[in-house]
């Protein structure tokens, strides 16, 4: 295998499981999933993320961009990604901790002795 091809592969590889990853997350969002798992699937984001800034900043992986296809499009639509679901995770758990606390405030009012 030549350089190319295994530098090829590599991004093709690491496009793959950021893709999976991040579609894993949004599921889980879409599903109303426990922040546990909202939370443990948004830190493998990040870390398919760094992964792919890594082999994006490679020497070798930004000598091909130009002239074997691996263009900046790419990059550009896995940050607009993971941009999008930073933004949603934020949300999510914003909004699952406000319904936590007036939950809370809900069962404090009813354990409360009518004065």
């Amino acid at each position: 295998m030549t350089k190319t091809e295994a530098t090829k592969k590599l991004h093709s590889s690491v496009k793959g499981k950021f893709t999976q990853t991040a579609n894993n997350l949004d599921q889980a969002i879409d599903a109303g999933a426990l922040i546990k798992t909202i939370k443990s699937r948004y830190g493998k984001l990040l870390a398919a993320w760094k992964e792919v800034q890594e082999k994006h900043d490679d020497d070798d992986f930004v000598k091909l961009l130009p002239g074997e296809g691996l263009d900046e499009e790419w990059i550009e639509e896995l940050n607009n990604t993971f941009n999008e679901l930073e933004v949603k995770t934020d949300s999510y758990l914003e909004d699952v901790g406000k319904a936590k606390a007036q939950e809370i405030g809900r069962s404090r009012d009813e354990s409360m002795p009518a004065s």
